[in-house]
């Protein structure tokens, strides 16, 4: 095989490492400074307060996380720190993946400011957002708990849309409906407030008001010189008697 077939090869086994965690040992102990031995070609340098949470001795085992893998050489590690974060984060993920899944799609939150088109959410350390249509009050409630219904989720841009469904007290009585059923509701909902509209009376008085103004171009012509009234008149008026 060629070098740059072997070169090709050794990269791309390396970006199976990408996502991952490896468990690594103290190298080396400095003043502040720590050599950790990854089991990879080089070891990697860490400060000491980079590594709170783990006691620091050359029999010390920890995990780290594989953040990315360098084109040429050896990957990016991710300290435990941020890594704790990380599968936090994600695990978060899945939970509320499943919550939207599931028919009792309800889950606490607050409303954090306006951005465009709606308000940005608070929702178990992600950030949702809530269109102005699928606002349930006229008023604002900054900085307190309400409760939300999820209506999408897209895990490759971090991206959450919610609808608000009522105050900060959850009713698991009551279970959230489908997205398809939400929306049937809503369309029945117009169709009721056309029907009382129509049979409201400001309703059937613009009615009537645009039948007369309908009828008032028709004007009668009272007054105006016609022949055949003139006739009919003629034929009304009394007889003269014939002199004897």
């Amino acid at each position: 095989m060629s070098f740059t077939q072997l070169f090709s090869q050794y990269n791309s086994s390396l970006n199976l490492l990408r996502g991952s965690a490896i468990q690594c040992s103290v190298k080396k102990l400095r003043q502040n400074m720590i050599l950790v031995n990854t089991g990879l070609k080089t070891p990697i340098i860490c400060f000491q307060h980079e590594l709170k949470r783990v006691p620091i001795t050359k029999q010390t085992r920890f995990i780290l996380g594989i953040e990315d893998v360098e084109v040429f050489g050896e990957p990016k590690m991710l300290l435990p720190k941020p890594l704790e974060r990380k599968w936090k984060s994600k695990l978060v993920w899945t939970e509320l993946t499943k919550i939207w899944r599931s028919d009792r799609n309800l889950i606490k939150g607050f409303i954090l400011n306006s951005v465009k088109g709606g308000y940005a959410v608070a929702i178990a350390g992600h950030i949702a957002f809530l269109p102005k249509s699928l606002r349930r009050n006229r008023k604002v409630f900054h900085s307190q708990w309400r409760i939300f219904s999820i209506l999408n989720m897209n895990s490759k841009i971090g991206n959450i849309v919610v609808k608000e469904i009522g105050d900060g007290k959850l009713d698991y009585s009551s279970p959230a409906k489908p997205r398809q059923k939400q929306v049937k509701r809503l369309g029945a909902k117009r169709k009721h407030l056309q029907n009382t509209k129509k049979n409201t009376f400001f309703h059937k008085y613009e009615k009537t008001k645009k039948k007369k103004n309908k009828n008032s171009s028709f004007i009668p012509s009272y007054g105006l010189y016609d022949p055949k009234d003139q006739t009919k008149l003629k034929a009304l008026r009394p007889k003269a008697s014939s002199p004897h």
